[in-house]
C-alpha cells in the first residue's frame, strides 16, 4: 500500500463501516414501519388478515438492498464524481445503478419464491417479463440508491475533513505554518505573522504584515492551530485572537471585560469569559492597578 494515500484508504475504510451501520439501521427501521404498516392497512380495509404476507414482501426487499449495498462505496472510493473525471464517471455510475437496481429485484423476487409456499403456501408470481413491473421497482431503486450514496458521501466527506484538519495540525506543530484557504486559493502562513484573528461568520478575517484576508475555518479551529504552532496567541473574546507582541495596552473597564490596544492602534475587547485567560498570558497578577512591563503599559480606569 503506498504510504502516501494510506491515510486517505484508511479514512474511507472507517466511514463506510460506519455508514454502512448507518445504513442497516435505517434499513431496519423502514422495515418495521412498512411491514406494520401494510399490515394495519389491510385490517383498516376489512381484507382478510396477511398474515405474514407483509413481513415476506417487505422484509424480502429491504434485505435485498443490504446485499446490493456494497456497490455504492466501491463506486464512491473507485469513480468520485467531480470536475475532472465527471465525463467518465458518469457512466460508470449509470451502469452502477442498473446493476443495483437490477440485482435488487432479482435476488427479492428469489427470497419471496423462496418463502412464500413455506410461509403463505401457492406459488408467488412477481411478473418479471412485464416491463412496467421493472419500471415501477427501478423508479423506487432510484431513490434508495440515491439516499444510500447521500449517506455514505456524508460518511466519507466528514472523514476527510476530520483527516484535512489532523495533516493542518500536524503541520502547525512540527512546522510552524497554518494552511489556509480563502477565495479558492491556499495560503501558507507562518504562525508569528498572523497578528490578529477576527471572526466573520464562518470565515475569519486573518491580519498579517501588509495583508489581510478572510480564511475560511473557525475561530476554534484558528485557535487551535496557533496553540499547536507555538502558543504566542491569546484569545481575548470568543471573535478576536491576537499575537501578545501586537497588544500595547490593556485598559480594565468597570464591567469585568478590558480594551485591548494594539501596537496598530486597533482597539479591541476582551470579554470577561477571556479576560483571565489574557491576565495569565501577560503574567498580569491585578488589572486594577497601574503596572508597568517592559515592552507594554498596563493602565487602569
Amino acid at each position: 500500500m503506498d504510504t502516501q494515500t494510506a491515510p486517505d484508504i484508511l479514512a474511507d475504510h472507517k466511514a463506510n463501516r460506519s455508514a454502512a451501520l448507518a445504513v442497516i439501521a435505517f434499513t431496519f427501521l423502514s422495515f418495521l414501519i412498512l411491514a406494520t404498516s401494510d399490515f394495519i392497512e389491510a385490517a383498516r380495509a376489512l381484507a382478510p388478515a396477511p398474515g405474514l404476507a407483509p413481513w415476506i414482501i417487505q422484509g424480502s426487499s429491504h434485505i435485498a438492498i443490504l446485499a446490493v449495498m456494497p456497490i455504492i462505496p466501491y463506486l464512491l472510493t473507485r469513480f468520485p464524481v467531480n470536475i475532472e473525471s465527471w465525463s467518465r464517471a458518469v457512466p460508470v455510475w449509470m451502469l452502477g445503478f442498473v446493476i443495483y437496481g437490477g440485482v435488487h429485484v432479482l435476488l427479492m423476487v428469489a427470497l419471496r419464491e423462496m418463502a412464500w409456499p413455506i410461509a403463505i403456501g401457492g406459488h408467488y408470481d412477481f411478473g418479471l417479463t412485464d416491463p412496467m413491473v421493472w419500471i415501477y421497482e427501478l423508479r423506487k431503486d432510484l431513490y434508495t440508491f440515491l439516499l444510500v450514496t447521500g449517506v455514505f458521501w456524508c460518511f466519507q466527506h466528514i472523514e476527510h475533513l476530520k483527516l484535512a484538519a489532523r495533516a493542518r495540525h500536524d503541520e502547525a506543530e512540527e512546522k510552524g505554518h497554518l494552511t489556509l484557504t480563502s477565495g479558492g486559493h491556499i495560503f501558507r502562513v507562518k504562525s508569528q505573522h498572523i497578528e490578529v484573528g477576527v471572526s466573520a461568520s464562518n470565515y475569519v478575517e486573518i491580519t498579517t504584515p501588509g495583508k489581510t484576508f478572510l480564511a475560511r475555518l473557525t475561530m476554534g479551529e484558528l485557535e487551535r492551530l496557533l496553540d499547536a504552532a507555538g502558543g504566542e496567541h491569546i484569545r481575548i473574546h470568543r471573535s478576536h485572537i491576537v499575537h501578545r507582541d501586537q497588544i500595547e495596552e490593556v485598559i480594565p473597564r468597570c464591567d469585568g471585560s478590558a480594551q485591548v490596544r494594539l501596537k496598530s492602534g486597533e482597539a479591541l475587547i476582551a470579554s470577561r469569559t477571556y479576560r483571565a485567560r489574557l491576565n495569565s498570558a501577560l503574567n498580569i497578577q491585578n488589572l486594577n492597578a497601574i503596572l508597568m512591563c517592559d515592552d507594554l503599559n498596563i493602565t487602569c480606569v
